[in-house]
């Protein structure tokens, strides 16, 4: 199934409190590549639930096309020799 073509990324979550709860891991990518957009792209998310003093694993398939960037040509390749791969509960923060 092409749909389930990519890097496939586990995430366990644990709920330290007595309720039950809902998260979304969320995978962003930075490509290393002059045509990459300023800041990392939303690649994949999930949501999750996890139960009330429990854990839940949850697998995030990332596409093959987020590793990917579109040159002035409009031209959609795989360039660069690395990727950074943010895995969280929100956005990255990349400032330093």
């Amino acid at each position: 199934d092409a749909s389930k073509s990519g890097a496939k990324i586990k995430v366990t979550f644990k709920n330290n409190s007595g309720v039950a709860g809902t998260e979304v891991v969320q995978i962003y990518v930075k490509n290393d590549d002059v045509n990459e957009t300023l800041h990392p792209h939303l690649a994949a998310f999930e949501r999750v639930d996890v139960p009330a003093n429990g854990t839940a694993e949850v697998e995030v398939i990332v596409p093959d096309s987020a590793f990917t960037t579109v040159d002035d040509d409009g031209v959609r390749a795989v360039r660069g020799t690395t990727s950074t791969v943010y895995v969280g509960c929100g956005q990255p923060d990349t400032a330093q």
